[in-house]
């Protein structure tokens, strides 16, 4: 990998292994694992690590796919918001729904319509 604000080359610093919550197989839910590489730039010093923002925009935990397939069991299903939680493998706490913007947004566990 290079650097993007000085051209050297840099090496992988660190790595750590991210989960995601993906649409779900029937009735159980899929995690996908994904190893996601640090670099630190000997030349400049900056940091960074793999971009990940096909999986899942902005650092959330569900994949975009998760979205839309929460959203649509609920809407047009009639699945509870309970059981979109249970089969996500998310704490019901954390599935929260609010009305305006018009925008279909899910945060750290958070869905946000």
């Amino acid at each position: 990998m290079v650097c993007r604000d000085c051209g050297v080359p840099a090496p992988v610093r660190s790595s750590r292994w991210r989960r995601f919550i993906h649409t779900p197989l029937g009735k159980a839910g899929v995690h996908l694992l994904v190893h996601c590489r640090r670099y630190e730039c000997r030349g400049c010093g900056g940091a960074w690590e793999d971009d990940l923002s096909r999986v899942a925009a902005d650092g959330r935990r569900l994949t975009e796919a998760a979205v839309w397939w929460a959203v649509a069991s609920v809407v047009l299903d009639a699945m509870s918001v309970r059981s979109v939680a249970m089969t996500l493998g998310l704490f019901l706490v954390k599935l929260v729904f609010r009305f305006g913007g018009g925008d279909v947004l899910l945060d750290s566990g958070v869905l946000v319509l």
